[in-house]
């Protein structure tokens, strides 16, 4: 869900993310991710996003809720 942020020129921190594993999803197996927007609202951006195993069945979906942040000011505080 991030990269889906990242995509739009969005740098945010997760604040809230919910999944639901529907099957069980297999180690060292070829998966699909799927991640896209569905909204903003000033700094909040909500994602949605699902893991696909290669006949196309969903394994696993989730959501999150991502604050916007100015990634200089943070990594400023860091140093």
């Amino acid at each position: 869900m991030s990269k889906a942020n990242r995509q739009r020129g969005v740098v945010a921190m997760t604040r809230q993310m919910e999944v639901e594993y529907l099957r069980p999803v297999p180690l060292n197996t070829p998966l699909t991710l799927e991640g896209r927007s569905t909204g903003a609202d000033g700094k909040k951006h909500r994602c949605e996003a699902e893991i696909k195993n290669a006949n196309g069945t969903i394994l696993a979906s989730g959501r999150g809720l991502f604050i916007q942040i100015d990634a200089e000011r943070f990594l400023a505080r860091l140093k």
